[in-house]
């Protein structure tokens, strides 16, 4: 049996700040403060950012939605050694959250998990 590793900290995919000041909220950081909260974990809000504003994902192709997001998000907090619980919610291609993955790793997590209320096909 292979058990998941208890989250160390947890993170929301952000929106671009122009993106989230139109629309008013976040939606994943809505759905990742809760679950931080139960189960006694930090959670780092600011932790990550988009930093460049991308085309929106659902109009774009699979790949197309992959090279959207290239260079698109960066982590201001150090995660290596860590096992991270990352926060969407609603996951299509997957794009989003490999994009962000693959910077945490790169960063040194230990782990990332991908942690959302819908998962689309």
């Amino acid at each position: 049996e292979q058990y998941l590793n208890r989250p160390d900290l947890i993170l929301a995919v952000p929106l671009h700040a122009s993106r989230c000041w139109r629309r008013g909220y976040n939606q994943s950081d809505l759905l990742a403060r809760p679950l931080a909260r139960w189960l006694g974990c930090p959670y780092r809000p600011a932790a990550l950012r988009r930093v460049r504003k991308t085309a929106l994902q659902q109009r774009l192709s699979a790949g197309a939605r992959k090279r959207n997001l290239q260079r698109a998000f960066v982590c201001t907090v150090s995660v290596a050694g860590r096992h991270i619980a990352l926060v969407d919610d609603v996951v299509t291609t997957g794009s989003t959250v490999a994009e962000i993955a693959a910077l945490l790793r790169r960063q040194g997590a230990a782990s990332v998990q991908i942690w959302c209320v819908c998962r689309t096909l």
